[in-house]
C-alpha cells in the first residue's frame, strides 16, 4: 500500500517534468521540503523548490523522467527509498541526457499521504 502511494507521487512529478509544470513538481514536496543539489546546493522549501525547477523546466523544456526503485525503508516516522533516475527531452527519440541516483526521504502527511522530506540526488 505505502509503495503505491509513492509511486503515484512520482508518476505525478514525472507529469509535472513532461508538461512542464512547477507547481505540480513542488505539489510532491513538504512545505519544509529540501533538495540537496549537487555540489551542496540546498534548496529549501516548496516555494523555493517551485522557483529552482521552473528554471530548470524553463532551460531544458519537456522531459520524460523515470524513477527505478532499489530500495526502501522505513525509520521511525521515515520512509527511505532510494534508486536511479533518467531525465530524456520529452517525445524525442534519443538517449538520456541527465541520470544518477537518488534517496527521497517521506514522511505521511495528517491524512496518511506521502509527501517528500527530503531530496538527495547524485549525477552519474
Amino acid at each position: 500500500m505505502m509503495l503505491e502511494g509513492l509511486n503515484e507521487k512520482k508518476k505525478i512529478m514525472a507529469q509535472a517534468m513532461k508538461t512542464s509544470d512547477p507547481k505540480l513538481y513542488s505539489s510532491v514536496y513538504g512545505e519544509d521540503g529540501q533538495i540537496l543539489m549537487e555540489g551542496g546546493l540546498l534548496i529549501q522549501g516548496r516555494e523555493h523548490i517551485e522557483n529552482q525547477i521552473s528554471s530548470f523546466m524553463g532551460l531544458l523544456g519537456p522531459m520524460d523522467v523515470s524513477y527505478e526503485t532499489k530500495d526502501t525503508w522505513d525509520q521511525a516516522d521515515l520512509i527511505y527509498e532510494s534508486g536511479h533516475f533518467s531525465y530524456t527531452y520529452a517525445n524525442r527519440d534519443e538517449k538520456a541526457f541527465y541520470t544518477g541516483t537518488y534517496v527521497f526521504i517521506w514522511r505521511l502527511d495528517d491524512n496518511g499521504e506521502p509527501y517528500i522530506f527530503r531530496n538527495i540526488s547524485i549525477d552519474d
